[in-house]
């Protein structure tokens, strides 16, 4: 079976690093490497290592994890992503990680909501990248590829549906391990899943925003809606989602600016 393996990864490996299919050819040793190994190891990126070009790497890599997360589900493919790219060859894990999570939402094959959980992810990981030129581009393509593909009333009613409404009016003092992880173990762990959740939450509808996305002047409901939606239940964010309405009031307070008949509660 290991020379089998070996021997079809260096023949499509071969392919990749000199064709111009090198998108099919990538996607065929992703699938194979996910039928050869289900369950990730290194010798997925010992493989793949073999590859010349790093985005073709990356490439490989996406389309093993989309197998595995139609197979495991979401949960468990963040935390085996989490997990396993720190071991591979790749020198900076968490911008490698927003690589592949863009490169994941790209296929036709991941589901409306996985594709917003790729893109949110991609854009909190975004944050632990020291490059602010780089973590800038992510967050904007993060944000451009959801209002490509979704429509952005629909992404609202998604990020709202990742949220357990159980868990509205959990103990606030629960926020506080966001700047004080040595108290995670004070809390529900349920509670403290949540948290995260909901701060992930926040910080996709902020890239969003700050791209002008739902547009202030064409789209005002909407926009505001997306503000809203900031920090409802907790103050962590709330400086975040202060300034955002001051730039909303501001704009409408210009005479040339009206706000539509349509009501925002409509």
């Amino acid at each position: 079976m290991d020379n089998l393996i070996e021997s079809f990864s260096s023949y499509l490996i071969q392919r990749i690093n000199t064709k111009k299919d090198k998108a099919l050819y990538s996607e065929i040793l992703g699938v194979f490497l996910y039928a050869a190994y289900p369950k990730p190891n290194k010798e997925i990126f010992s493989i793949t290592s073999k590859i010349s070009n790093s985005d073709n790497q990356i490439r490989v890599v996406g389309h093993y994890f989309i197998d595995y997360l139609d197979n495991q589900g979401w949960e468990s493919t963040e935390k085996s992503i989490d997990n396993i790219l720190p071991q591979s060859h790749f020198d900076d894990a968490n911008m490698t990680i927003c690589y592949l999570y863009l490169e994941m939402s790209r296929s036709d094959r991941v589901s409306k909501n996985n594709f917003i959980l790729l893109l949110r992810n991609a854009a909190v990981k975004a944050m632990l990248i020291e490059n602010h030129k780089i973590r800038t581009n992510i967050v904007t393509r993060a944000a451009l590829r959801i209002k490509e593909v979704i429509g952005l009333n629909e992404v609202l009613k998604m990020v709202r549906s990742f949220e357990n409404f159980k868990y509205d009016n959990i103990d606030s003092n629960t926020y506080k391990i966001v700047d004080k992880p040595e108290m995670i173990d004070d809390f529900h762990p349920d509670h403290v899943k949540e948290v995260y959740n909901r701060l992930a939450n926040d910080w996709i509808l902020w890239c969003l925003l700050a791209q002008h996305i739902p547009n202030l002047k064409s789209d005002p409901v909407l926009h505001f809606r997306y503000i809203l939606h900031i920090s409802r239940f907790f103050d962590l964010n709330k400086d975040i989602k202060i300034d955002f309405l001051k730039d909303f009031v501001k704009y409408y307070e210009q005479p040339e600016n009206k706000l539509p008949k349509k009501s925002i509660d409509e």
